[in-house]
């Protein structure tokens, strides 16, 4: 399915696509900097091209129907899967943002907000 937007306020900047493949819209991608970032626009991004992406804003991502989280939750995604999910990151996976709604066993969609700190202590 993709990342999908529940509100349109969202910031975004340019991408450079340096994947070695076409990335599709509504992909989770991980910028040169660190941060999460949703492909924005209708057709695929093609190798080297450029796009917007998403780095802020309320989006549903897919996640696997046994994860829970309370909502304040670090939110981490796994791009072999395509999947957020709980815990600390391993591997290629990273950390997109905190977890908007409770997720309960048995719901494959979580709420995240994009990039978000959390509290600041």
């Amino acid at each position: 399915m993709g990342a999908v937007l529940r509100y349109d306020n969202v910031s975004t900047r340019i991408w450079i696509n340096t994947t070695g493949a076409a990335v599709a819209p509504g992909t989770i991608v991980k910028d040169v900097d660190g941060k999460a970032g949703v492909v924005q626009g209708n057709t695929n991004v093609p190798i080297n091209g450029h796009r917007s992406i998403a780095v802020e804003g309320e989006y549903e991502v897919d996640s696997a129907s046994a994860t829970t989280l309370a909502v304040g939750s670090k939110v981490n995604f796994d791009p072999a899967t395509q999947l957020a999910k709980s815990g600390v990151p391993a591997g290629a996976e990273f950390y997109i943002g905190r977890n908007r709604l409770a997720k309960t066993n048995g719901q494959t969609v979580m709420t995240v907000l994009l990039n978000d700190p959390g509290p600041v202590t």
